[in-house]
């Protein structure tokens, strides 16, 4: 069994960090690529104002936390900030059972605090460096 877990084991944390992380980048740079004023309407229409700023905050949210999430920077700020975003979304935007955007943001959240919870046990999966930055692996 050792064989079948033991790269599950070893390596599967960093796969889940760059995986989940690579949904968010990918998601902030299609918001660019598409036009925001798509993902700005959708902000307006739920009578939420300045949608054209907030349209920014939200691609700069998912690459800057996503990217992080990718590198191992500051994994728990950044898994932490993507689970508020992603409650926030989901209650405004996917609250039909009949929504399957519902089940995979849960899902996300789920993931996200899988990575919260594996570095607070196992803090040996943390690099440090004097006085740089602190990253997880």
């Amino acid at each position: 069994m050792d064989k079948v877990y033991g790269p599950i084991v070893a390596y599967g944390m960093i796969a889940a960090r760059i995986l989940i992380g690579l949904l968010f980048v990918f998601s902030g740079v299609t918001i660019i690529m598409m036009g925001v004023d798509g993902t700005a309407g959708m902000i307006a229409a739920k009578g939420i104002p300045a949608a054209g700023a907030l349209v920014w905050l939200v691609v700069a949210l998912k690459i800057i936390a996503g990217g992080a999430l990718m590198v191992g920077y500051r994994t728990r700020d950044a898994a932490l900030t993507l689970i508020v975003f992603i409650a926030i979304v989901t209650l405004l935007y996917h609250m039909s059972l009949e929504d399957m955007n519902l089940f995979k943001n849960l899902a996300i959240i789920g993931g996200l605090m899988c990575l919260i919870a594996h570095l607070e046990a196992a803090p040996a999966h943390r690099v440090t460096f004097e006085d740089g930055p602190r990253m997880a692996i």
